[in-house]
């Protein structure tokens, strides 16, 4: 039960939990989130989400106004990009591998928050490209309106459309 006039004085608990099941093909095999609204924060107590396509866990917090400030961690794993065809493939006999896994840090509040995060893959084959190795890092802060901050992404042992490369390193910088 969650009460309040407005997103800054919401007050309450929601609970989910989800048994098996399928949503857009994808296997649910089980998940739960428990998250509280109090003092003007959203703190997510737990996340839990396993399906065919990925290992989803959290917990945390972000403000609901500008005066509350708060982290929010949340690790997703990709065992198997073949569970991700319905997203990455274009027809359903194109070829998938590989494992992905992402790490992010939220801290603000939902109208300003900021992202630390880094996603690491191997082994990944998709659309006929692939990479030994994948890395990208990043912050961005400013998030969701104005998005500013620098990304870097390493890929090693990279195949795309025909031309081998052994390393790979882009730099992306984003500005008000």
């Amino acid at each position: 039960d969650v009460t309040g006039d407005s997103l800054a004085n919401l007050t309450g608990v929601t609970e989910v939990e989800i048994d098996r099941s399928t949503l857009d093909s994808i296997r649910i095999f089980a998940g739960d989130a428990r998250l509280r609204f109090v003092d003007g924060f959203a703190r997510l107590d737990t996340l839990h989400l396993e399906t065919s396509a990925l290992e989803a866990n959290g917990a945390g917090a972000l403000g609901l106004h500008a005066a509350a400030y708060d982290t929010l961690r949340l690790r997703v794993a990709v065992d198997s990009l073949g569970g991700m065809r319905r997203w990455l493939a274009r027809e359903s006999t194109d070829s998938l591998a590989g494992q992905a896994m992402l790490d992010g840090v939220f801290y603000g509040w939902l109208r300003d928050f900021a992202v630390r995060g880094a996603a690491t893959g191997s082994g990944l084959f998709a659309r006929g490209a692939s990479a030994g190795s994948l890395r990208v890092d990043g912050v961005l802060a400013g998030l969701p309106r104005a998005p500013r901050g620098a990304v870097r992404v390493v890929a090693d042992s990279t195949i795309v459309s025909g031309l081998g490369l052994t390393r790979a390193i882009a730099d992306v910088t984003f500005h008000d």
